[in-house]
This record gives structure tokens, sequence and C-alpha cells, in this order.
């Protein structure tokens, strides 16, 4: 455990120096070094246990960081994948793929909503996707042939097909940007903004609580 922590510590902090340092860099490497601190004093935690550490480490660092979309997109989307985790169990990885997509898309909707963010249909289909494309291939590629470009030059021809493909990516986005599937923005009230937040929260309750009726028809309400 030592030596996977202390590795994991050190990709993030070298991923965070390579890509510029910004904000969310600096958030999930922030995040992943209180947890892994934690974890290094033999101390057990669940779910709300790392959130929690990662919460109060990024305010105590950055208290700002509440005005910041990112920072509640972030948290919000994490505790989305904990809460649906009980129904992901013995299932293929498509099954989990899918619902993990649509958890996250319905937890993040009342957060783009108060942030005025627009919001697509074609969301969780593109992310199911791109996040493995970029989580697998091309970050890990282009980090492994920049750094061998430094010492053998030859690797900085790998570099260019990865910009090749991140140019067909953007292309790909753009035509589902024209297909006009964004979410229309809709005035909102505070109270319609709440219940839509509790309906969300029912709709992704955890198996044996049985309040997905009632927040189906709250978002209906809202």
């Amino acid at each position: 455990m030592l030596a996977g922590a202390v590795a994991g510590v050190a990709v993030a902090v070298l991923y965070a120096l390579v890509s510029g340092f910004g904000l969310p860099a600096q958030r999930a490497m922030v995040m992943l070094c209180s947890v892994s601190l934690y974890l290094l004093l033999r101390r057990r935690l669940d779910s709300a246990g790392v959130l929690g550490i990662a919460l109060a480490t990024i305010l105590l660092f950055d208290p700002r960081a509440v005005l910041d979309a990112g920072f509640w997109l972030s948290f919000v989307a994490v505790t989305a994948i904990f809460a649906v985790r009980p129904w992901l169990r013995a299932r293929g990885w498509l099954y989990q793929a899918v619902i993990l997509q649509l958890a996250i898309s319905l937890a993040l909707y009342p957060v783009a909503l108060a942030f005025n963010m627009p919001t697509s249909l074609a969301g969780p289909l593109v992310n199911l996707l791109l996040i493995p494309l970029f989580g697998v291939l091309i970050v890990p590629a282009g980090l492994v042939f920049g750094v061998l470009a430094l010492v053998f030059p030859a690797a900085g021809s790998a570099l260019t097909l990865l910009a090749q493909l991140l140019a067909q990516v953007q292309l790909l986005l753009g035509g589902v940007a024209a297909l006009g599937t964004f979410v229309p923005a809709l005035a909102w009230s505070l109270p319609a903004w709440l219940l839509l937040c509790l309906g969300v929260g029912m709709l992704l309750a955890p198996p044996g609580v049985r309040v997905r009726t009632p927040g189906i028809l709250l978002l209906l309400a809202a």
C-alpha cells in the first residue's frame, strides 16, 4: 500500500506539472495526496470519508473554490459515482458504463442550471466514448511520448499522430454540437431548483430505499 500511494502521488504531481498546474489538476492532486496520507496512517475510509477529506483539504487551500462551477461539478460527479456503485455489482462493463454516465449527467444537471451552463442530451453518449479514449489512450500516450521525445526525437512523430487524433475528435464534437441537442435554458426559481435537486437525490438513492417514484414526480414538478 505504501508503494502504491507514493507512486500514485508522484504520478499525480508530475501530471499536474506537465499539464500546466491548472486549477482542475491542482484539485485532483490535492485530493489524491490527502486521501493517500490518510490511508498511510492506517485509517479506514468509506466513500463519505474520502469525499469529506478531499473537500476539507481543497477548501483549506482555496476557500474561493466554492464559487467555481468546476468545484461543484467535480464533487457532485464523484458523489454520483459512489451513489450508483451498489447498482453496478455483478454487471457487465457496458451496463456499468451506461448507468454511470446517465447518473453523472442527471446529477450534474442542477449544477449546470445553477451556473447557467449549457447541457446536451448527447453528453452521456459523447462521454461514454471520449472518457475511455482520453483516459486510456490520449493522455497516457501523450505523457509517455512527450517524455521520450526529450531523449529520442523520433518519438515526436507519435505526438503528431495524437494531434491528428485530437483534431478528428474536435471535428466530431463540432458535429455533435451542430445537431442541436442542447437542452433549452429555462427560467427557473429557487423552489423549483430545490425540487429538482431533491428528485435527483431520490433517483440516486441506494438499493432498498424505495423513493424513485416520488423522485420522478418531483422532477416532473420541477
